[in-house]
């Protein structure tokens, strides 16, 4: 028979309930003697009542109250006749203490028991508890009613709250009242949880356990467990929890509702479980109170929700223009309150979703270091080094990420070290060589040296020495202190002359070598430096490049090397990678490779030569 049938059966057959149910009055007196029931009705137990209440092992209220009529009578030698004087006792008892209780008079009435004139002062102060306090009270009825107020205990309170200045009887009796402890006896739900779950047969209390509490487990295995099937232990899960809405509405589970209530209303739609005070997560009691108040535990998460309720992706999130990592953080908090999330966790609830708080703003904290850098440069607000962005984003490598910041369509150099927001509108930094052209235009065409230098450093954060340095680019003049752009059809005077240059040597008049010290830059696939005098003797002017088949002594092909040189670079000429053909000749670190170039095939012999170059 199920929890819930049983509950039907002893709701519909008396004598099998507690009688407990049907005189209450025995619960509050439970510690008393059961003799005392005979002693308020005046005439005492008879004989064969006290003997079936001692066979029944009935020695006090609180016994008699958990004892049915049918255990009683189920009792050997036991017959109706002393039940049913029982019941008729029961009934004077219950009657008697109601009206004692109820009696505003505080005399000991028609009694001469002292045991029974005790326990109706006793009843009678438990049922009024502000007895010891009746004075006060008084007084603040008639300061009410004196002050204008309602005579009423929230006029009394608002009589003494609304004003400082009271009279000193007044605010004496309103200091006895603030500190005075109401007797207040109530079970926890806990109590009562625990009570309900220790009745339940073996069965049941697994089906509550595994299918109501902790959903561990399926019908299946349960029905196994038990020899039943799956329909069966589905069918007894209905009922019980048919059962527990049926006592949930009692009063004796008054403290379950409560608790339900107050978790619910705590929670929300969604709540970390540890803002959850009130709520230990691995109390079974505590878990069946989470299922009673409607609402589901993550384990894995540690947060308990709604049931089915999910957080936004946070892609989901509103966020601000124009970079979109800034959250939009009125929006998201009225999105995630209308959607049931208490406002004391939307916060708890960002910080879930993947979102980061950065000077107490909230943005978007995705994977990729760039967009945390471009959301931490939101929130600043300022130009920021790609150093300190590396640090606070936690890359590895500053290097990759200037990188990357350069090549973000969101982020722009702004001086020689930082970086910005392109939505800012700040000048651009992109090479000193492009800023000092972009200057001369900006001037009419020339400026001097020292004001160019003066405007660099103060604007880009560039040191006056590199701005020296790149006044030497083909792509400028300087005459007398002035610098201007190079016209591109204005000749650039290369100089030719191999002699003194390490290295360089002429083959013939189409053929010329140059020795490349291998090293660990080489090895990586970096370029290289190469000498103006080579340039010149392939014919290469600035701003231009040659792209040469490489081979090796077999005259195998092993790809191509690029000579070139930039007209705004001060470093001359340069290689390209040529890391595929040291790597095909087997040079190490330390290593001479040597490149014949002919111009006119426009092909590039390599060799190793060893470390000296011979």
């Amino acid at each position: 028979m199920s929890v819930h049938e049983e509950a039907v059966r002893r709701w519909a057959r008396p004598e099998a309930r507690p009688l407990g149910e049907r005189f209450p009055v025995l619960h509050g007196v439970a510690d008393q003697p059961v003799e005392i029931v005979g002693r308020v009705s005046g005439e005492g137990l008879p004989a064969r009542v006290r003997t079936m209440l001692s066979k029944g092992r009935v020695g006090t209220c609180g016994d008699l109250a958990e004892t049915s009529v049918e255990e009683l009578g189920d009792l050997r030698q036991v017959g109706t006749a002393a039940v049913n004087e029982l019941l008729e006792l029961l009934e004077i008892f219950q009657t008697r203490l109601e009206w004692e209780v109820s009696r505003s008079d505080t005399t000991t009435g028609d009694t001469s028991d002292p045991a029974v004139a005790e326990l109706f002062a006793e009843l009678r102060a438990r049922a009024n508890p502000l007895t010891p306090v009746q004075q006060e009270l008084g007084i603040l009825l008639r300061w009410a009613a004196f002050s204008g107020h309602e005579n009423t205990v929230g006029g009394a309170v608002d009589a003494v709250t609304v004003q400082d200045d009271l009279p000193d009887d007044v605010r004496a009796a309103w200091s006895v009242l603030r500190r005075f402890e109401l007797p207040v006896e109530q079970e926890t739900a806990a109590d009562v949880l625990a009570r309900w779950l220790g009745s339940l047969e073996p069965r049941e209390r697994d089906i509550v356990a595994h299918r109501i509490i902790w959903g561990d487990r399926t019908l299946d295995e349960i029905g196994q467990d038990h020899g039943v099937t799956r329909e069966r232990i589905r069918q007894l899960e209905r009922d019980l929890r048919r059962s527990l809405e049926v006592l949930l509405a009692e009063d004796e589970w008054r403290p379950v509702r409560w608790a339900a209530h107050r978790l619910a209303s705590s929670v929300g739609a969604w709540a970390r479980l540890a803002d959850v005070a009130a709520l230990d997560p691995w109390q079974e009691t505590d878990r069946l109170v989470v299922s009673l108040a409607g609402l589901e535990v993550d384990d894995d998460e540690e947060v308990v929700h709604g049931p089915g309720f999910r957080l936004p992706g946070m892609d989901d999130l509103p966020y601000l223009p124009p970079e979109g990592e800034v959250l939009d953080h009125q929006a998201a908090r009225t999105s995630l309150t209308e959607s049931g999330v208490l406002d004391l966790h939307v916060d708890h609830a960002l910080r879930a979703v993947g979102l980061k708080q950065i000077e107490g703003t909230w943005v978007r904290w995705s994977r990729s270091y760039v967009d945390q850098s471009v959301a931490i440069l939101a929130v600043v607000g300022e130009p920021m080094a790609v150093e300190e962005l590396t640090e606070r984003t936690g890359s590895a490598s500053v290097r990759s990420m200037r990188q990357r910041l350069y090549e973000d369509g969101r982020v722009q150099r702004v001086t020689r070290s930082e970086v910005g927001l392109r939505s800012w509108g700040l000048p651009e930094y992109t090479s000193v060589a492009e800023l000092m052209l972009k200057v001369v235009a900006d001037r009419g065409g020339s400026v001097p040296v020292a004001e160019l230098v003066a405007h660099l450093e103060q604007v880009y954060e560039v040191r006056p020495g590199t701005v020296h340095a790149y006044t030497a680019a083909p792509a400028f003049v300087v005459q007398e202190g002035t610098i201007r752009a190079r016209d591109r059809s204005e000749p650039y005077e290369v100089d030719a002359d191999p002699a003194g240059v390490a290295g360089l040597r002429v083959l013939d008049e189409e053929k010329f070598s140059y020795d490349v010290h291998v090293d660990h830059e080489v090895l990586r696939g970096s370029g290289r430096p190469a000498p103006e005098a080579l340039a010149g003797l392939l014919g290469l002017q600035p701003g231009r490049s040659l792209h040469f088949s490489a081979r090796d002594a077999d005259r195998t092909t092993t790809g191509s090397v690029v000579v070139g040189w930039s007209r705004t670079s001060h470093m001359g000429p340069y290689f390209g990678s040529i890391r595929a053909q040291a790597l095909h000749d087997g040079a190490e670190d330390g290593d001479v490779l040597r490149l014949t170039f002919d111009p006119v095939s426009m092909v590039v012999r390599h060799e190793r030569v060893g470390s000296n170059g011979r």
